[in-house]
């Protein structure tokens, strides 16, 4: 009896609706494993084939004892530049993560807990050409934070930290 009102004009806007509704819904955040090795840079942080889900991680990048290089770089190069997530866990061996290539400036973002190290060596963060931010409630840890590039610190509410500065 009544369908005629969904042909045409009708059905078109009832079903814009529902997927402008859809799109507004938030994104999950995206984990992943550092697993490192993959052609043509086994190091690269923005090289996608270096991540145990083939994405970059949005939400915790963990770092494990997985025979995975442990000296890694966030450079200018494969999927992007800026790096923008809520954690770095270190369960693995004292991993160093270069921020910065000198040449194009590069932003290490943390948004949720910041730097967690359960391994007994405290991982290195080090910026050479770019920025490292600690926005929200994130903490670097115990990370060691080498800094010749910019550093915004945690603001004074978050959670107090054992990092060394050089």
């Amino acid at each position: 009896m009544f369908g005629f009102i969904w042909h045409g004009a009708f059905a078109r806007a009832v079903f814009l609706a529902i997927a402008l509704v859809g799109a507004s819904a938030p994104a999950m955040a995206q984990n992943a494993i550092w697993f490192g090795n993959g052609a043509p840079t086994a190091d690269e942080w923005n090289q996608l084939n270096n991540w145990s889900t083939g994405v970059l991680p949005t939400g915790t990048a963990s770092f494990v004892n997985n025979g995975a290089p442990t000296n890694l770089s966030i450079r200018a190069t494969g999927a992007g530049t800026d790096v923008t997530l809520g954690a770095l866990q270190f369960v693995g061996p004292g991993y160093t993560i270069d921020v910065g290539d000198g040449i194009t400036f590069t932003t290490l973002t943390l948004t949720g807990a910041g730097i967690i190290a359960s391994s007994p060596n405290a991982p290195t963060i080090g910026v050479t050409f770019g920025g490292l931010n600690f926005l929200n409630t994130s903490t670097a840890g115990s990370a060691t934070l080498n800094n010749a590039g910019s550093l915004v610190p945690a603001p004074p509410e978050a959670p107090s930290s054992t990092a060394m500065v050089v």
